[in-house]
């Protein structure tokens, strides 16, 4: 039933005159006499007696009346009700991202969460950039933080912030100047399999050069990658987010490129809704947040609009 039709009953009664209700109300009169009549067809009894000097309540037509205002007002607060559920996030949230992120975004993440929103169950998934892709076009992930978009009908990813990457030395042990591709490819480099985007973006520049990187040591783990080249076994090319943790950026020497194939995007990518989960779009909206208000010289760029 549509609430609307109490208040122009109500109208009616009180001002005792379809008229008069209809100049209060601002509605045509015809409008609203088809609005009650309505009314009357859904409750099937009369309402009001019409005579040419107004209207006049019938039996029905006061017992609706002395109740009409605690029924509206009773639905009034249960749309609000039900409108405040809509904008909560309540239920589990699966949020993935690559461990290199995850390094300056996990625990900012699940403050938020735990502050704002205690009803979401959180699960933050670190890992392998295509480990992350896989798992959210498996339905496993709600959210996931990507380097590449994926070209899937039921995930939409959106460009969030850029990365400009720096090669990760042993202390004393890194350039004094900005590193070109060429600079790199004399380098033995500390990096992850080539199933990595990185990885194969790297090798896609060395290849148009003629040359192949030279690979050192190859480990898919971030914290083994900082291990290795702590210890001098090689130089690795990392997003300084991978360095935020415990203050790791003092134990190495950093150095930024100049080309621009060290530039990378990062998207937010939105899952198909799974049944037990948070609203995909608004836990989209809250990594976005996170994303952009962590946002500096040691972490990444915001794409403006």
């Amino acid at each position: 039933m549509d609430i609307r039709k109490f208040d122009y009953f109500m109208s009616v009664a009180e001002l005792g005159s379809f008229s008069r209700a209809a100049v209060s109300l601002r509605l045509s009169q015809p409008l609203l006499s088809r609005q009650v009549r309505t009314l009357e067809e859904e409750l099937g009894l009369p309402l009001f007696y019409r005579n040419g000097r107004g209207v006049t309540l019938t039996q029905a037509g006061r017992c609706l009346l002395k109740n009409a205002r605690t029924v509206r007002d009773a639905v009034e607060m249960t749309y609000n009700e039900l409108n405040q559920l809509k904008s909560q996030l309540v239920g589990a949230a699966a949020i993935g991202m690559p461990t290199s992120v995850g390094r300056a975004v996990s625990v900012d993440l699940a403050q938020h969460f735990a502050r704002h929103t205690p009803d979401v169950k959180l699960h933050i998934v670190e890992g392998l950039s295509s480990d992350i892709a896989e798992q959210i076009q498996q339905g496993r992930l709600d959210v996931a933080i990507l380097y590449t978009p994926i070209r899937n009908q039921s995930i939409l990813s959106d460009p969030v912030v850029v990365e400009h990457l720096v090669l990760v030395s042993a202390p004393g042990q890194g350039p004094d100047a900005p590193v070109s591709m060429d600079d790199l490819l004399r380098l033995p480099l500390v990096t992850s399999g080539p199933n990595q985007q990185l990885r194969r973006d790297l090798e896609q520049a060395a290849r148009a050069r003629g040359v192949q990187l030279n690979i050192a040591v190859e480990v898919d783990s971030l914290t083994s990658i900082l291990q290795m080249v702590n210890v001098g076994l090689g130089h690795a090319v990392l997003p300084p987010s991978a360095l935020v943790r415990h203050g790791l950026r003092d134990h190495f020497d950093v150095a930024s490129f100049t080309d621009d194939i060290f530039h990378r995007t990062l998207y937010v990518g939105t899952g198909p809704q799974r049944s037990d989960a948070a609203p995909a779009r608004q836990l989209a909206g809250v990594v976005k947040e996170t994303l952009q208000r962590l946002a500096g010289p040691l972490t990444w760029d915001v794409i403006r609009a």
